[in-house]
């Protein structure tokens, strides 16, 4: 990934910090590692059985999900994959999925350091 690219909306972690406590942030990003790898593996599967509708629906439910919790990068590519879907240009979505799955390892590393930092405050 490039160096001026954003993994997390520093912002919104700051936000979040403040607003949850430390139980709850501990739910929620736990949470959410687990259910963006989740999504991504069925964003994989939609594209292999060429299930337009549901990868875009998959796709609009990572960047939900990545945005609430700051992943700045990932929401993007999420967001251009359902584009991608919705405009029925098939042609651009291996080279998007093959971006976000290599973008998704950064800003999960980025959210288990927010956890860890923030647990041993």
């Amino acid at each position: 990934m490039a160096s001026d690219e954003q993994v997390l909306d520093h912002e919104l972690v700051a936000m979040l910090d403040e607003m949850l406590t430390p139980p709850e942030r501990e739910r929620i990003l736990s949470r959410a590692q687990e259910q963006l790898k989740s999504l991504l593996r069925g964003l994989h599967s939609s594209w292999g059985r060429a299930d337009l509708a549901t990868l875009a629906r998959e796709a609009h439910q990572l960047a939900g999900l990545a945005g609430s919790v700051g992943c700045v990068r990932v929401t993007e590519l999420a967001r251009d994959i359902e584009t991608a879907c919705r405009r029925a240009r098939s042609g651009d979505i291996p080279e998007r999925l093959g971006t976000l799955t290599q973008a998704l390892p950064p800003a999960l590393d980025a959210l288990e350091l927010w956890r860890t930092r923030a647990a041993a405050v």
